[in-house]
């Protein structure tokens, strides 16, 4: 018994059983629709996609390095989250993101840390008033909530666009990826569901994304 109950929690097995447990409530939050408040399914919705980005998470750490067993091979774990649940994010670029948010010499280095928040001096002082009270209001709790979603996908467009137009290696297929992720996505929920299209970016996308900026906070 003692030897089962290390096995589950060395081979990561909650992480697994929430990971089931995140699935389950998304698909019930979707077939289910029609009969769930509006005000219910964009909280129970922004859970979940949350919950799922926080699981995207713990794909790049535990589950490539799970102690006492062999970790998640890359294609499983390419696998289980190619469907873009949280739908603003390919998987691969968040995992190269992370993966250089993590290189400790660097980190909230502006200039190395795609995840940081801070500023460069001198770039700082080259913005306009405008954009520097936004920045400031990003940096407060309700800020964060309704600014910063717009503020990451901003970024994460700009940069995103910049590595198109270079070429950089991987992107275009990390891209293509992504859109064959939304179009299944939008397959399973639209034609599957009957849920339009524009009701899983209100109800799940967006609130998901802001959920998950405040556990960042």
């Amino acid at each position: 018994m003692e030897k089962s109950v290390g096995v589950f929690w060395r081979g990561e097995g909650p992480t697994w059983l929430v990971l089931i447990a995140t699935f389950l409530c998304w698909a019930g939050l979707i077939i289910f629709h029609q009969i769930i408040p509006w005000y219910l399914l964009m909280i129970g919705g922004g859970v979940v996609a949350a919950l799922h980005a926080s699981l995207v998470h713990e794909s790049v750490h535990c589950l490539r390095t799970a102690p006492g067993i062999k970790r998640v091979p890359d294609w499983l774990r390419s696998a289980l989250f190619f469907l873009p649940v949280g739908l603003w994010f390919p998987y691969f670029t968040y995992v190269r993101s992370h993966t250089a948010h993590h290189r400790d010499a660097w980190l909230t280095d502006p200039d190395q840390d795609p995840e940081s928040f801070y500023w460069r001096q001198q770039d700082w002082h080259g913005l306009n008033r405008v954009v520097k009270m936004i920045m400031i209001a990003n940096q407060t709790f309700a800020g964060r909530m309704i600014l910063g979603p717009f503020i990451v996908l901003s970024w994460l467009i700009k940069y995103e666009l910049g590595c198109l137009l270079i070429n950089a290696k991987g992107v275009r297929r990390t891209w293509a990826l992504h859109v064959a992720g939304i179009a299944l996505l939008f397959a399973l929920v639209s034609a599957g569901a009957g849920m339009p299209w524009w009701q899983y970016v209100l109800f799940f996308a967006y609130p998901g994304l802001v959920l998950s900026l405040i556990r960042s906070f």
